[in-house]
C-alpha cells in the first residue's frame, strides 16, 4: 500500500534528521524544535533539509534562516506578481517568441510547429499530421535543430538533434543515434502530451562557454523585479550541464547540473554547488573542462545586463519574472520567462533566502490584489 504523500514526507524528514544527527551531532529533537519556528515561512521538512538550514556554520543565526521560504508558499505567493490575464502570454513557447521577435528581442529562429491537437494556436502553418512530420523529418536541411514542448518545463522533452549520420539516423547532442521512427515518435508523445511541440535553431555556445562545457546549451536564469515600472536584478545564477544532457536544467540535481550563483552587477560567479541537502557539494572546478569556476567572470555579462533590463520593460506587466537566456555564438538569446518560477533558484546560493529588504519592500507594494 502507497503511502500518503503527507506521512511519506514525515517519513523522510525523520530518516533526513537521523542521519544529519550522525553525520553533525546535532540532537533531532532540535532539528524539530528549529523547523517548528521556521514553518511560519511556510518551510517545510523538505526545505529545511535542502537548504541545509540546520547547520550552523553555513546559517549562523535564526535571523538568517528566517530569511528562507518554503516553496509551497511561493506557489501562490509569487503568482500574485502577474495579472492572470496575461499569465497564457508566456506559457506557449512558440507564442512567446513571436511576441518578443516583434519586440525586437532576440529568441531562437523558429523551423516548425508540431500541433496535432485541433486546439493549439497556429495550427495555420503548423504541421498537424503525424506522415508530415515525418516527410519534414526526412527531408529538411534546418540542421542542426532543437526541440521542445512548447509548453514544458525542466527539460521535458528536449531533443539536441546534431545531424544525420551517414545510415540515415539522427545524431543527438546527448551522444546517441536514433532512427527517423523513433524520433517522431518521441515527438508525436511529448505533442500528445503538451498539445504543441517547437522545432527552433541549434543555438550554439559562445566560443568561451564552449571552452568551459562544451557544446550543451548552458542556461541563465535572471530574476527581475519590476518596481513601479522600472526593473532591478534580484537574483542570477547559471546553469553548466552534465554529460550526456539535452539542455542544462537542474531538476533536483539529478542530472548531475552544476547550479552557480552569479553577481548581477560584474558577472562574476560566486558560488557553484552540485547536489543539494546533505549531498550538496561545492565545486571549485569544471569536472570535464577544469575550468576554474569561483571567480569566473561570464563572458558578455554587460550585453546580458542590457538584455534584461530592455525584455523586463517589454514584459512590465509581469511585475517578477524569471528569464532563462543562453549565452550564444550571436549574445545573449531569450530561451524563456517563467510566470512562476523556482523558488530554489532564488534561494539555492544563499543566505540570505528570499525575504530580503528589497523583496520583502516590493512584495507589500507590488502584488496584484
Amino acid at each position: 500500500m502507497k503511502c500518503p504523500p503527507k506521512y511519506d514526507a514525515l517519513r523522510k524528514g525523520f530518516v533526513a534528521a537521523r542521519e544529519v544527527s550522525r553525520l553533525h551531532g546535532i540532537p533531532v529533537w532540535r532539528q524539530v524544535r528549529e523547523w517548528v519556528a521556521l514553518r511560519r515561512n511556510g518551510v517545510g521538512l523538505e526545505d529545511y533539509y535542502y537548504y541545509r538550514l540546520y547547520d550552523a556554520k553555513l546559517h549562523p543565526t535564526m535571523e538568517e534562516k528566517l530569511t528562507y521560504g518554503g516553496w509551497r508558499a511561493f506557489m501562490g505567493e509569487f503568482r500574485r506578481y502577474a495579472n492572470i490575464r496575461h499569465e497564457a502570454i508566456a506559457y506557449e513557447k512558440h507564442i512567446f517568441y513571436r511576441i518578443c521577435d516583434g519586440f525586437g528581442l532576440p529568441v531562437p529562429l523558429i523551423y516548425s510547429v508540431y500541433t496535432p491537437s485541433f486546439d493549439a494556436f497556429e495550427r495555420h502553418r503548423s504541421i498537424t499530421k503525424k506522415d508530415d512530420l515525418r516527410d519534414y523529418l526526412s527531408s529538411t536541411r534546418q540542421l542542426p535543430f532543437f526541440g521542445k514542448p512548447s509548453n514544458a518545463s525542466r527539460g521535458f522533452g528536449a531533443r539536441g538533434v546534431l545531424g544525420r549520420a551517414p545510415d540515415g539516423r539522427f545524431r543527438l547532442v546527448s551522444g546517441e543515434s536514433v532512427t527517423l521512427d523513433v524520433l517522431v515518435n518521441d515527438i508525436e508523445r511529448f505533442a500528445s502530451d503538451n498539445g504543441t511541440y517547437l522545432i527552433t535553431e541549434f543555438l550554439q555556445n559562445d566560443p568561451e562557454i564552449v571552452e568551459m562545457v562544451g557544446e550543451v546549451l548552458c542556461s541563465l536564469r535572471v530574476v527581475m523585479l519590476v518596481r513601479n515600472g522600472e526593473p532591478e536584478f534580484f537574483r542570477t545564477s547559471m546553469h553548466l550541464p552534465g554529460a550526456g544532457s539535452h539542455a542544462s536544467n537542474v531538476a533536483g540535481f539529478a542530472t548531475g547540473t552544476i547550479s552557480c550563483g552569479i553577481d548581477p552587477h560584474t558577472g562574476i560567479i560566486r558560488s557553484a554547488l552540485q547536489g543539494a541537502g546533505a549531498e550538496r557539494q561545492e565545486v571549485k572546478r569544471h569536472p570535464i573542462s577544469s575550468v576554474q569556476l569561483i571567480g569566473y567572470v561570464i563572458p558578455g555579462w554587460e550585453l546580458v545586463r542590457t538584455l534584461a533590463l530592455e525584455a523586463s520593460k517589454a514584459m512590465s506587466p509581469f511585475r517578477m519574472q524569471h528569464w532563462d537566456f543562453a549565452l550564444t555564438t550571436r549574445g545573449p538569446v531569450i530561451l524563456e520567462m517563467n510566470v512562476i518560477g523556482d523558488v530554489a533558484a532564488c534561494q539555492r546560493h544563499g543566505p540570505p533566502g528570499i525575504y530580503t529588504k528589497q523583496y520583502l519592500g516590493f512584495r507589500d507594494t507590488h502584488a496584484y490584489k
